[in-house]
């Protein structure tokens, strides 16, 4: 089977929220040998590896605050400590705290925002709001390869060089930014 057609199969139950077995058949072919694959690709580590080259390159690119990693939602004596103990910086803000910053502070930009547009990207992926996957390691198999797709896709605002693409060998991306990432991903 086409590599293509199964990476854009799997993408389709992915944006689509529906069930395998409903892929068109006339678009995709048989359901159980995307699903069979896509099982298969998830074993090989293939959706994380996916997610894990674009956060390379979109930090290589764009850079990502690592230490700005905890909001106003680990708000707590035992969320306190989770954030003291890896090391993040705690934005934890008082309700009207970003807006007097915003005004009094010249080119200060809120970071609340960032939790919540991340939940309206994952929203438009119809498979993950309600977890219709049995298991847990398919259900992560899709948000690893919806975190993919929105990584490559803001990557593609910063430059037009992004390629990807299917070969023989099997799916890769290129990105000629700072790191020139290449990634075969399966072959």
């Amino acid at each position: 089977m086409n590599a293509r057609k199964v990476f854009e199969g799997i993408v389709y139950v992915l944006r689509a929220g529906c069930q395998w077995k409903a892929l068109p058949k006339e678009r995709f072919g048989s359901a159980s040998s995307i699903h069979s694959y896509f099982l298969q690709w998830l074993r090989d580590g293939f959706f994380l590896q996916l997610w894990r080259a674009g956060l390379a390159e979109y930090d290589e690119l764009e850079g990502i605050a690592w230490e700005w990693q905890a909001d106003k939602g680990y708000h707590g004596d035992p969320a306190q400590e989770a954030i003291e103990t890896r090391n993040y910086a705690p934005h934890v803000r008082q309700r009207g705290e970003e807006a007097e910053a915003k005004k009094t502070i010249p080119g200060y930009k809120p970071r609340r925002w960032i939790g919540e547009v991340a939940h309206s990207w994952f929203n438009r992926f119809r498979k993950l709001p309600v977890r219709y996957e049995k298991l847990g390691e398919t259900y992560e198999a899709l948000l690893h390869l919806a975190a993919a797709i929105i990584c490559w896709r803001k990557m593609a605002l910063f430059t037009d060089k992004l390629l990807m693409g299917i070969s023989r060998s099997g799916l890769y991306y290129k990105a000629t930014g700072k790191s020139g990432y290449n990634l075969q991903l399966w072959g």
